[in-house]
């Protein structure tokens, strides 16, 4: 058989259930059972951590919290990444797996800090950058191009991004602008120029420290570090949360508990299909995203 022809079988044996991932990713689990999404709603913690982080993202349009994913949890979602990516899958595959999922735990309270009532948008990426200069994270962008943002000018929309590996600031380590040096912030939220260098910041990260910043920030990923450089590759996952009735259509939401393993599929090759042009994705790992969500489509109008 093709590599490509494996490829197809692979992906619709793991579209029927999660034994055949169990075998290639053992370092990882599916359990339909386990809570893997916070509920959106609770009492915010008006100290700590989650105050600080609150007070800079209204401030500066980011923040940074160590510690939420455990470094045996990176080792395993790293090593289960690399499983993916050699069987011809893309990183976004581990969306499959509990793990992936277990900091939200950890985000909760400062995204109650931030938001209030929430949710957890379908909005998910993840990345393994190789390294050399022709390789790097996505070029800058904001998540939104119209404010999301209130009266008192908390952020509405999160976008959170979360370390695998330890990124150095030369290793695709992600860049931002502040709001405050952001000439074109509120005013010109569709302007994704780079005005002033100087203004730049460079967010080199441990492995489990999540980065979070108002959704309207203008972000992007550096360039590889060199293949002599003695890093490693670049490996991180997104998430994208928001405040109860920010949006009231074109946006699916993702229930706070359980994510049964017919979701998690279903999710992943919708966002195979939204952002598969910005990363290099194996045409049959979209035609299978087209086929899977049309079987969504038409057992939800049953």
């Amino acid at each position: 058989m093709s590599p490509a022809g494996s490829l197809r079988m692979r992906l619709w044996q793991f579209s029927e259930g999660p034994d055949h991932w169990r075998r290639l990713c053992p370092s990882l689990s599916i359990d339909d059972d386990r809570p893997l999404i916070p509920a959106s709603a609770g009492e915010s913690d008006a100290s700590g951590a989650a105050a600080r982080a609150a007070a800079e993202l209204s401030r500066d349009g980011f923040t940074q919290l160590s510690g939420v994913c455990s470094g045996q949890v990176c080792d395993a979602l790293r090593s289960g990444i690399e499983a993916l990516e050699s069987s011809g899958m893309p990183p976004l595959f581990v969306y499959g797996f509990d793990e992936p999922w277990l900091a939200l735990a950890g985000l909760h309270p400062v995204l109650l800090a931030v938001l209030g009532d929430h949710v957890i948008l379908e909005d998910l990426w993840a990345w393994r950058i190789p390294l050399g200069g022709d390789h790097g994270g996505w070029a800058p962008h904001r998540g939104w191009g119209e404010p999301m943002f209130g009266q008192d000018g908390r952020p509405r929309v999160i976008n959170i991004w979360i370390a695998v590996s330890d990124v150095a600031a030369d290793n695709a380590c992600m860049h931002l602008v502040p709001r405050g040096l952001d000439p074109c912030y509120p005013s010109n939220l569709s302007c994704v120029a780079v005005h002033d260098a100087a203004a730049v910041v460079a967010l080199p990260a441990r492995r489990g420290t999540a980065l979070l910043w108002d959704a309207n920030t203008l972000h992007w990923g550096g360039r590889s570090a060199a293949a002599d450089s003695g890093c490693t590759p670049r490996v991180a996952y997104s998430f994208t949360a928001a405040a109860v009735g920010t949006f009231t259509h074109d946006w699916r939401t993702l229930p706070p508990g359980r994510l049964s393993f017919r979701l998690r599929m279903e999710a992943i090759a919708r966002q195979v299909l939204k952002y598969g042009s910005k990363a290099t994705v194996d045409e049959d790992v979209v035609r299978w995203a087209e086929h899977m969500v049309t079987l969504s489509s038409l057992n939800a109008a049953r």
